[in-house]
């Protein structure tokens, strides 16, 4: 957790809870005391991440601009493959687009694993990641997508409220 940049703070109450649960339980008889933990710690990071399963809510004006920003090397870029493959499964029209310009390669990535998937892949040759967003948002529109999925690295700080307001 703490490799993938959650707050200290976060990661000590985690593991707190999964410190109590442990010690306070008996292990049930069809579990090994591994097999124990493990439950343990897959209920606390279920709670962790909200509970119970929510929808997707798109209301409003389209296209819905969704950013997934993150360090290098988290899964941003097979994240917005997985998604845009996800809700173009379940009738939306999602453009993707990268935005990192300091690693090209992302760009290729999200472009053959959008291919791959079926998705509509932005590839414009602005050189900014602001201008790249820009650029992939007014062809969501131009096209009609309903969805526009945004791969981010985090030192790019796009100002994305202003950017899509």
């Amino acid at each position: 957790l703490l490799e993938a940049d959650v707050h200290f703070g976060v990661v000590k109450e985690f593991l707190a809870r999964i410190k109590d649960k442990a010690l306070g339980e008996d292990v049930v008889g069809s579990l090994s005391p591994g097999q124990q933990v493990i439950k343990i710690v897959h209920e606390e990071l279920i709670e962790l991440l909200g509970g119970a399963p929510q929808q997707l809510r798109l209301d409003g004006p389209t296209p819905h601009v969704l950013m997934v920003v993150g360090l290098q090397g988290t899964g941003k870029t097979t994240t917005v493959a997985k998604l845009g493959n996800w809700l173009r499964t379940n009738g939306r029209s999602p453009l993707v687009v990268s935005v990192d310009v300091h690693r090209p390669a992302a760009r290729d990535q999200l472009r053959i694993l959008g291919e791959s998937a079926g998705l509509q892949v932005y590839d414009g040759d602005e050189s900014t990641a602001t201008e790249l967003a820009v650029g992939a948002l007014s062809a969501a529109r131009r096209r009609g997508d309903d969805v526009l999925l945004i791969s981010d690295h985090w030192n790019n700080k796009i100002r994305a409220v202003k950017l899509f307001q």
